[in-house]
């Protein structure tokens, strides 16, 4: 049977991706086969029996980078051609569409059809897409992207909230939660297929002020550096809040405050700048604290917030049933010891942070005098 090529969808198909031929170094253009009868299927067929299949054939094609296939009607319940006509725009608005495809150009008979498809990405990084169905899934390939240094991560997100999905906000959070590998923060780029609805292709760029074996160089060497360090923790010390105290006393005397950070050096807002080159400010010092109570398997977190007006980090650490404050930062600068396991009422004076995200620092006993006297429990 003669193929008809549909008028309608080729001119939409051109709207999207120009001039087809004057995009041919651009995009992957590829002249689609006729199509077979409905019974005798190739490999690179298809069959469908409803008008969802060839919705769900399309989309799948994107996912796939897939350049051609032929789609046949088998049993199908309906009018193929006219389905087929009437799906386009609404495949055209799906979320992979609007990230990877340039254009769709279907040829069809009444039982089947042959769909090319332009891309305007390179088909190799379709299959890096990864599915976040999940906040979980979600925080899980972030956390993989920042640790590893990557500089893209795709993400399809299916059911997308403000609340749960926030890039930058969920980075951070993973940036000052994984010290170990936080020897710097990127610049980040994010771009939104589409931007509104609640399904979502995030395509996240992560730029590197170092190349990425220099970070991953920096990044052992912090952790050397920090089990260097841990390994020479007196053998005395027995109680969590006394090695708390020793790793407070440690950084406090042992790290410099970096003045010129802001101007020169951003490895001063890291653990490296603290533990290896020996300077720091307050996130350096608030990371390199974690870091090390993670290897005394101390449960602590890095507080993001402001001490006037100015940003400023700290750390929070459970001892016992109770949280604390410790600001070593703070007292490096004080030249006095008032920042170690103080409480939210004592805090609030000078710093203010989210506390709805933090837990409730109150009621704890322990106090400096206490552990360093060694009757702290």
């Amino acid at each position: 049977m003669k193929n008809h090529l549909m008028p309608l969808t080729l001119a939409i198909a051109l709207l999207l991706s120009g001039c087809v031929s004057s995009l041919e170094r651009e995009y992957i253009v590829k002249t689609p086969n006729v199509p077979q009868n409905a019974g005798d299927l190739a490999q690179d067929e298809v069959s469908v029996s409803s008008k969802q299949d060839v919705k769900n054939a399309v989309i799948q094609m994107a996912y796939s980078g897939i350049i051609r296939k032929d789609i046949s009607a088998v049993n199908y319940a309906g009018n193929f051609r006219a389905d087929l006509r009437e799906l386009l725009t609404e495949i055209l608005a799906e979320p992979i569409m609007g990230y990877a495809v340039a254009g769709v150009v279907p040829y069809e008979t009444i039982s089947a059809a042959s769909i090319t498809i332009v891309y305007k990405k390179d088909i190799v990084d379709l299959t890096t897409i990864k599915r976040a169905a999940t906040a979980e899934i979600f925080y899980s390939a972030m956390s993989e992207a920042l640790n590893e240094y990557k500089t893209k991560v795709v993400l399809d997100i299916p059911y997308y909230t403000a609340d749960k999905y926030n890039v930058e906000d969920t980075l951070h959070l993973i940036y000052r939660d994984n010290p170990q590998a936080s020897v710097v923060f990127p610049e980040i780029s994010i771009r939104q297929y589409p931007e509104s609805g609640n399904h979502r292709i995030f395509e996240i760029d992560l730029y590197y002020k170092a190349p990425h074996q220099e970070l991953v160089a920096k990044a052992e060497k912090m952790r050397q550096q920090a089990d260097e360090l841990a390994d020479k923790c007196p053998e005395n010390l027995f109680l969590p809040e006394q090695k708390a105290l020793w790793l407070y006393e440690e950084l406090r005397d042992s790290v410099k405050w970096d003045a010129d950070a802001e101007g020169n050096n951003a490895d001063s807002h890291t653990a490296y700048g603290a533990l290896v080159e020996g300077n720091a400010v307050s996130g350096g010092y608030a990371m390199a604290f974690k870091l090390l109570c993670r290897r005394f398997d101390i449960e602590s977190m890095v507080i993001q917030g402001k001490k006037g007006t100015e940003e400023y980090a700290w750390n929070l650490v459970r001892l016992g049933e109770s949280w604390y404050h410790v600001d070593i930062a703070g007292d490096v600068l004080n030249g006095d010891i008032i920042g170690f396991l103080e409480s939210d009422k004592a805090m609030q004076k000078n710093y203010t942070w989210s506390r709805a995200d933090y837990p409730a620092a109150k009621n704890g006993t322990l106090t400096y005098d206490l552990i360093n006297d060694g009757i702290g429990t």
